[in-house]
């Protein structure tokens, strides 16, 4: 059995001078045992390509990636040329998580999405990789097209991971990718869900599930108060219930009790109302158990029994997204999971 990994977000202060913790947070959670730093590019942070560069320069084993990336807001081939120099400055450290793009970015953001993600995705894949070896390339596709186009410096070949919870994206990923990125379903029920479908897509293409990297993506919170850490986790929860509404029925949520939600979120947003307003407002009408099945909330001893089982599905690395209300108690909760639950599980 190969030995299970652990992966955690690089989380940095959002006022001026944050972008400097990257350095040093990234050397400490190499220190605590992380094998993956995860950096996003959701929405309008600071630079991914920025922040993994620093996290490079501090540490030495760690593999860095994005998690994730989108094929809309920068060019594939763009994409592309910057994770190559993330792999060189790291030597060779560097994974490429590619996903649809945030909801907050694009619909509520009134920034359609000009072609479908399973399509931009997988035209995206077919040119990165032999553009990442130093081949020229041309696409006549849907979502892009160029002719005779090469990397301009030595690359190497980097992982490309999709980030995915619906059907499509999750057979895509079987299909085509070197690794997946499941989006935090934590019930047995939405996991089993999530690998039936990559396995679809690997037997599609005659590959065998082990091939792939399976990453499961948690939105985890930690605290004494079991009421606290559910607290921490039902915002994000709601935004991602949001994102995969077309899917939620296949993931243990009654449609009808699903109804009013979407149309009070629908509600929010026509009226222009903050989002986080508007999941906070969402979010008093779902039971406790929604919650559950989306997370990895509560105490240390609860949290640890649901990574087992999270594991025992034939995860390969269970990779942590913190919450927390500032981003000193987000490094805090990396630190207890790492003390707490990495070094019983290794």
């Amino acid at each position: 059995m190969t030995k299970i990994k652990f992966g955690t977000s690089i989380i940095l202060d959002p006022d001026w001078g944050g972008v400097h913790e990257a350095s040093e947070s990234a050397r400490q959670l190499e220190h605590l045992g992380y094998d993956y730093l995860w950096g996003t590019d959701e929405r309008f942070g600071r630079n991914i390509y920025a922040v993994l560069t620093l996290a490079a320069l501090k540490t030495k084993c760690v593999k860095l990636g994005t998690s994730v990336t989108n094929p809309y807001t920068r060019h594939p081939l763009i994409t592309a040329a910057a994770i190559a120099t993330i792999n060189e400055i790291s030597d060779g450290r560097a994974i490429l998580g590619l996903g649809a793009g945030a909801s907050t970015l694009f619909e509520r953001q009134v920034m359609p999405r000009p072609h479908p993600p399973l399509t931009a995705i997988r035209e995206a894949i077919e040119v990165m990789r032999p553009f990442l070896n130093g081949r020229k390339i041309s696409l006549d596709g849907k979502s892009m097209k160029f002719r005779d186009v090469n990397i301009d410096f030595e690359s190497r070949a980097i992982p490309i991971y999709i980030a995915a919870r619906g059907p499509k994206l999750l057979q895509l990923a079987g299909e085509i990718a070197d690794g997946v990125i499941i989006g935090s379903l934590a019930s047995e029920k939405g996991l089993n869900f999530a690998l039936h479908n990559i396995q679809i897509g690997a037997e599609r293409e005659g590959r065998d599930i082990s091939e792939l990297d399976i990453v499961f993506w948690a939105y985890t919170a930690i605290s004494d108060d079991e009421d606290v850490a559910l607290n921490l986790v039902k915002r994000i929860v709601v935004s991602s219930m949001w994102s995969s509404k077309d899917i939620i029925q296949e993931l243990g949520i009654d449609e009808e009790k699903w109804k009013p939600i979407e149309e009070k979120l629908r509600d929010g947003f026509r009226r222009g109302i903050e989002p986080a307003k508007a999941y906070d407002a969402a979010h008093e009408m779902l039971p406790e158990e929604v919650f559950e099945a989306w997370s990895v909330s509560g105490t240390s001893k609860k949290v640890e029994k649901k990574v087992k089982m999270i594991i025992n599905k034939g995860i390969d690395q269970f990779a942590l997204l913190p919450m927390g209300e500032t981003s000193n108690e987000i490094r805090a909760m990396q630190k207890i999971f790492a003390e707490k639950i990495i070094t019983k599980l290794r």
